[in-house]
């Protein structure tokens, strides 16, 4: 038995004069059926166009996302840059004059 690649893309024609010979792979395919017919065609059209709107929004909130991590790490960074300057400098303080922490 062969095994269908659900992931191929099916051309849907929009009028008879576009019908091209289909690749014997993509014959076997579910969309092709729901292709032929013009009620399940208006369907699949507009399955696909709310599929692009969610895939659209998904890719703007997936760069959002992304932006977000990217401006965490470089926070996060910064933070540790800070610490690194900031403690050997008080150590180094400290350890010069001890009466100084003191008072």
């Amino acid at each position: 038995m062969e095994k269908l690649d659900y992931n191929q893309f099916v051309e849907i024609p929009i009028n008879e004069y576009q019908i091209k010979p289909q690749v014997p792979a993509i014959q076997n395919h579910p969309l092709v059926e729901i292709s032929e017919s013009h009620g399940h065609l208006l369907l699949l059209k507009l399955f696909q166009r709310q599929e692009r709107i969610y895939a659209s929004r998904i890719s703007l909130k997936e760069t959002k996302r992304d932006s977000i991590k990217q401006e965490i790490s470089q926070l996060c960074n910064f933070y540790f840059f800070f610490h690194m300057l900031c403690f050997p400098l008080l150590f180094a303080s400290m350890l010069s004059n001890p009466k100084a922490c003191s008072n």
